[in-house]
């Protein structure tokens, strides 16, 4: 009898540890992507890079704030803070990009094409090729004579995103480490085994998140905000609070206001006057 009555305490306990496991995880799950109303959150003054409220917004990072529109409503919900590879799928093959901040990056090519030995880069044959398995931060070229899961290098530098513009293809890169804060905007032009990159403008910072309106596109930076309008800089607002704050969408709304989600809070900026609010969820 005692070793049934351990016997049955012993399931009760494993029941009770597998509902409690069950239900953590069920919170967990609840807590991302779940969407948050405005009232929610207060308005607080802009923080100051550095100061006591900056840290506790920046400490948010297992839960930064992200903003969308649905059915031409702005929508404000808690995601994870996720980093890795950026692609991009063309009709002949796959552009691959790897960040790594402070410690490089680049981008890279598959063709579909099993066939294609070479490409050419602004004119200039390349033969470089190197395995999807190899591309990290020290590794070198490895030769790949069955030419298979290999890629052509195609440039160095932090590739954040791909996004295409009237038709044309384009690419932000740049990096925000210590007292660097740099950004481009790149114009890459492909043909199957031919590829042309030129640059079209300096971002002023690096490239957090970008949105495409008509004939116009906003770039969120690491510190800044740029409104670009026939690849001219109409609107740019530097050194902004959410430095560090890891700037992860934007949304355009009711053609003047643009919101801005981050860690920890959000913001909304005014284009008829160019005011920055900041608010937070409430304790």
């Amino acid at each position: 009898m005692v070793r049934d009555w351990v016997k049955n305490n012993n399931v009760l306990d494993m029941k009770k540890s597998i509902t409690c496991l069950l239900f953590l995880i069920l919170l967990i799950s609840k807590s991302f992507g779940q969407v948050i109303t405005k009232e929610s959150f207060i308005e607080i003054e802009l923080p100051i890079p550095g100061t006591t409220e900056w840290y506790k917004l920046n400490n948010k990072y297992e839960k930064p704030i992200r903003v969308f529109i649905d059915s031409d409503t702005l929508k404000i919900e808690l995601i994870r803070e996720t980093s890795g590879d950026t692609k991009h799928e063309l009709s002949d093959g796959l552009l691959l990009s790897k960040n790594r901040g402070e410690f490089g990056g680049g981008l890279f090519y598959k063709p579909f094409d099993k066939k294609i030995k070479q490409i050419f880069i602004d004119g200039e044959i390349n033969k470089e090729r190197v395995k999807l398995s190899n591309i990290g931060l020290f590794s070198s070229s490895v030769k790949d004579a069955k030419n298979e899961l290999s890629y052509f290098r195609l440039s160095g530098g932090n590739i954040n995103s791909f996004f295409k513009f009237k038709d044309t293809l384009y690419f932000t890169s740049g990096l925000a480490h210590m007292l660097t804060n740099t950004g481009t905007l790149t114009k890459l032009a492909t043909s199957k085994t031919k590829f042309a990159m030129s640059k079209v403008l300096d971002l002023e910072g690096a490239p957090m998140t970008e949105v495409v309106i008509n004939d116009t596109i906003i770039f969120i930076t690491f510190d800044g905000l740029l409104v670009v309008k026939e690849f001219q800089k109409i609107i740019n607002l530097k050194k902004q609070f959410w430095a560090s704050l890891y700037p992860n969408s934007v949304v355009y709304l009711d053609k003047k206001s643009i919101y801005i989600g981050m860690r920890g809070c959000y913001a909304k900026v005014d284009l008829t006057n160019n005011t920055v609010k900041c608010f937070k969820l409430k304790d």
